[in-house]
Parts: C-alpha cells; sequence; structure tokens
C-alpha cells in the first residue's frame, strides 16, 4: 500500500511527487585467456529522478538536508519501497524573488542511485 510520502534520510519530504525510475544495469567487462572481450552481467539497480518548485528558504534547507551528496542514506519512495541509497546530482534553481516582502522561491531537482 502506497503512503503517498517520500522519506529520505529519515526526513519526511513533500509527498505525491512524481518519480522518473530507471534501471540501471551493471555490467563487467573481462578479457578472456584468448583476447575476446565477456560481458557480465551482475545486477540491476534503480536511479531516480524528481524535483518540486515553489518551495521557500525553509523547504529548500530541509530538501538539501534530505538529500546529501556523497553519503550513502535510507530512501522510501511513496510506493512503501526501502533502498540504500547517495545522491548523484542535486541542483537548486532559484525561481523567483519577491523584492517586497525579500522572499525567495526554489526549484530542486535531485537525482538518487541505489546502493
Amino acid at each position: 500500500m502506497a503512503t503517498l510520502v517520500i522519506t529520505s534520510n529519515g526526513t519526511a519530504i513533500y509527498p505525491e511527487l512524481p518519480i522518473d525510475r530507471q534501471q540501471v544495469i551493471i555490467e563487467d567487462t573481462n578479457r578472456m585467456l584468448n583476447g575476446q572481450l565477456r560481458r557480465a552481467y551482475r545486477a540491476v539497480k534503480m536511479r531516480m529522478r524528481y524535483s518540486i518548485g515553489g518551495l521557500s528558504e525553509a523547504e529548500r534547507t530541509t530538501w538539501v538536508n534530505a538529500h546529501p551528496l556523497n553519503t550513502s542514506y535510507s530512501h522510501t519512495d511513496e510506493l512503501s519501497v526501502t533502498r540504500t541509497v547517495v545522491t548523484t546530482r542535486r541542483d537548486e534553481i532559484l525561481e523567483e524573488t519577491i523584492v517586497a516582502s525579500n522572499a525567495s522561491f526554489y526549484r530542486i531537482e535531485v537525482e538518487v542511485e541505489e546502493v
């Protein structure tokens, strides 16, 4: 049963995000004694991408802390599947700044890969 909440690094983040999932094949290429190359498929891991816009400064900070770079952590997606992942890409894009109230809004794009 779906929980509709993504839990990343112990932090519940925005629910109901569309996640782009891609399966990545882990392969090994070895040279045999006769000189030919032989490819062996070891496993399949999951790569996920998602993004959200209109985040305030506080929400942006929560997303940045929930997706640390170069650190493995637990990630539970909206389908209640828990994986150990590492953030391979995180982009923070300034969408809009309102000068009168001194407020900024951001778009965060995250790509995580199963370890």
